[in-house]
């Protein structure tokens, strides 16, 4: 399901969609149902409720970079700051990053110039792995020019 994207013109727009395949609305669906008053049927014994209309496109390797580049062309704004870490292919199947490094750039330099900056962050991993040690947040810095 494609979501409508009102768009209005600002100084900087603040991406930071998910990394890798583990859904948001899977953890936040109660605050976005309490914000939007939405009282969605549930069932089972765990009480779920259906959010197949609510997966996102950022979360799966083959429509991650559409959905980036169709956001980012329709983007009214002076700079884009894209936020997102360097796990690539170092992790688990799951949680690799969605799009690659030459991607996003690729993305963000069809409206102007980019800058990278990067910082060492210890990422969640519940105690259980070594993966974590290399981890980066980068933000991604696009200087609108179009």
């Amino acid at each position: 399901m494609r979501k409508k994207i009102y768009v209005t013109e600002v100084d900087v727009a603040y991406l930071d969609p998910p990394y890798n395949s583990r859904q948001y609305c899977d953890a936040y669906h109660l605050l976005e149902n309490i914000a939007l008053w939405k009282k969605p049927k549930v069932f089972g014994v765990a009480k779920k409720m259906d959010r197949k209309g609510m997966k996102s496109e950022y979360c799966k390797s083959e429509k991650a970079s559409k959905a980036l580049e169709d956001l980012v062309k329709k983007l009214k704004c002076r700079y884009i700051l894209f936020s997102y870490n360097n796990n690539g292919k170092k992790l688990q199947c799951r949680s690799n990053a969605k799009m690659t490094d030459d991607e996003i750039i690729r993305i963000l330099s069809l409206r102007g110039n980019v800058q990278i900056f990067s910082m060492n962050y210890k990422g969640f991993d519940a105690g259980k792995s070594e993966f974590n040690k290399d981890n980066q947040e980068r933000l991604f810095l696009c200087s609108v020019l179009k």
